[in-house]
């Protein structure tokens, strides 16, 4: 499972700027929507067993698992944003008034609710943000103004976060009936009310719910089949994923993707779940996410590498940051929590 997780991270990584040798994987959407269904599966696992009677302990867990490495990018890319270009040039170039500066700025500071900045513009006249269904049809989009735009997506998983304990609690009936009013509502939007475009399309955390969902119950399939003892050789189910993630590009179907996540997750994470270096593989998703994005604008402005290698060049620095990173962060937290 952890290894992956990582495939997919690489995945964004290329979407945001080459291929590499030629391959784009499933892309940016495919894979932050698989991440959805894998977060879902995770958050099944630990609140019915780890976490089933302390919700104050999970709580602080995923912030220690979200925040620091967070903050810790976002200082890293203000230090490097004096030496790269135009990064902050934006509230130069446009007026911007002082409550939308406080808004920005807590957007900035907080993954949370970070997913809102997708409705929100700004007007160039006034300086005010305002709510829009269009952001990407605005002057200037409003994810220029942030230091990590990649942190929609933890915006979307913190708010997830809020909901997982009640969730998990449901019938899995229950479940099924929420996931199919969250794609009803989404078919709507997209085929009655004109919403068949960016953001809509995959920010909007009511239509993203049925993936969160769709873990869950990719968990109970888990708990009910594979802990019981059912098995399925891994080349079935495991060799599979990895092959429809390497040449997606080859068979673009989507919903069919989605159903080889879903149907493989119970099984990967069986295979892998007592192997310690596929879960730091695992780990290090989540830096390399934060990182790229940095790692890229680097490649691009100062070093002003070729085009045609922009992605691979990326990825051969951003996996070293993402370790040294997760070092300095997550070893140090469960450090301190080892001797406290």
């Amino acid at each position: 499972m952890g290894l992956f997780r990582l495939v997919l991270a690489i995945s964004v990584l290329i979407a945001h700027s080459t291929p590499i040798f030629s391959n784009t994987l499933v892309g940016g959407r495919v894979a932050v929507e698989s991440f959805f269904m894998i977060s879902g599966f995770y958050m099944a696992l630990i609140l019915s067993t780890k976490y089933k009677t302390n919700l104050k302990t999970f709580y602080k867990n995923r912030f220690l698992k979200l925040f620091p490495l967070y903050w810790f990018f976002t200082i890293l890319v203000v230090i490097v944003s004096f030496v790269t270009t135009g990064k902050f040039t934006i509230f130069k170039d446009y007026i911007i008034s002082p409550l939308s500066k406080f808004i920005l700025i807590f957007f900035n500071l907080s993954p949370l609710f970070n997913d809102l900045t997708n409705f929100l513009a700004v007007n160039i006249n006034t300086g005010h943000i305002f709510f829009t269904s269009a952001f990407r049809d605005t002057v200037p989009e409003i994810w220029n103004y942030l230091i990590l735009p990649q942190g929609w997506t933890i915006g979307l998983e913190i708010t997830f976060y809020l909901f997982a304990p009640l969730l998990v609690k449901q019938k899995t009936k229950i479940l099924l009936l929420i996931a199919s009013l969250s794609l009803i509502a989404r078919l709507i939007s997209y085929y009655f009310l004109g919403f068949n475009h960016d953001p809509w399309q995959y920010r909007f955390f009511p239509f993203e719910i049925l993936f969160f969902i769709a873990g869950i119950i990719a968990y109970r399939v888990y708990a009910r089949f594979c802990m019981g003892g059912l098995y399925i050789h891994p080349i079935l189910l495991v060799f599979p994923i990895f092959l429809f993630t390497i040449f997606f590009k080859y068979f673009p179907n989507i919903i069919f993707y989605y159903l080889i996540v879903f149907i493989s997750i119970p099984f990967l994470f069986k295979f892998t779940k007592n192997n310690k270096f596929d879960r730091f593989l695992g780990e290090l998703s989540y830096p390399l996410y934060l990182c790229h994005f940095l790692i890229i604008d680097i490649f691009a402005q100062i070093i002003k590498v070729n085009h045609q290698y922009l992605g691979l060049y990326s990825l051969l620095i951003s996996l070293p940051v993402a370790i040294l990173s997760y070092n300095l962060t997550y070893a140090t937290i469960y450090r301190n929590k080892k001797h406290n």
